[in-house]
């Protein structure tokens, strides 16, 4: 892949099953082509069993596969005029929108107690991220919360060397820390994307958000929604 910052895409497909294959094929060849007519992306959710979802501008959506649920939730946001900044999909189908509507649904409950202390201390939330073995990561402007404690103490000492934290995606097998001078990787994650971030030709500072999925795929954005995904 050309490694520089621009809209790119490279298809990507594993074959656990055939009908899990073309699924995949069928989530990712749709998400492609309407993004294409669309130009930008500022956010993702990735999956490998339960849909992709790409937000665009400040409510607008493009989904396959993902929960009735979710959609009819982005749907709300959409029509209502709510910004959506960010959506958490896991591969059991848990989700939750952040943004000017907070709401999911399947998700671990310390979601709750996080969510309620950063609105408490009156911060607006810029990303929520959790994953199938309830493990979560709340962060506001001001503030990080983390129900693990190895993985609260590796987000702060990544502030304490790379400043702000931007986002983080955290799933079953891996987490990735998006701050405004570096990143941070735990656990599995996609070597091309490591590649891409660590890339002399990827600027630090522009990314804001991360995501990937277990299988490989990966996307990652500035805040203007220019991106680049591998999918």
């Amino acid at each position: 892949m050309q490694q520089k910052w621009t809209a790119c895409f490279v298809f990507f497909c594993i074959s656990l099953s055939v009908c899990f294959a073309q699924q995949e094929q069928s989530n990712v060849d749709y998400i492609t082509a309407e993004l294409e007519k669309t130009g930008y992306c500022h956010n993702m959710a990735i999956t490998q069993y339960n849909g992709i979802v790409a937000i665009y501008g400040s409510n607008g959506f493009i989904q396959s596969g993902i929960p009735a649920s979710l959609v009819s939730a982005l749907e709300y946001c959409n029509t209502s005029g709510l910004t959506i900044d960010d959506v958490c999909l896991t591969e059991q189908g848990c989700w939750y929108i952040t943004g000017d509507e907070l709401n999911g649904t399947g998700y671990p409950v310390d979601v709750d107690s996080f969510v309620e202390a950063a609105l408490a201390a009156e911060e607006r939330i810029t990303c929520v991220s959790f994953n199938d073995r309830n493990i979560v990561v709340v962060i506001s402007e001001e503030n990080i919360w983390c129900n693990d404690n190895r993985i609260l103490s590796l987000l702060i000492n990544g502030m304490q060397q790379y400043g702000y934290l931007y986002s983080v995606c955290i799933t079953n097998k891996g987490l990735v820390a998006c701050y405004e001078q570096g990143y941070v990787f735990d656990g599995t994650v996609p070597s091309s994307l490591k590649n891409y971030l660590q890339s002399p030709d990827t600027h630090i500072g522009d990314i804001h958000y991360v995501k990937f999925a277990d299988d490989g795929s990966w996307f990652v954005a500035d805040l203007y929604g220019n991106y680049c995904a591998y999918l």
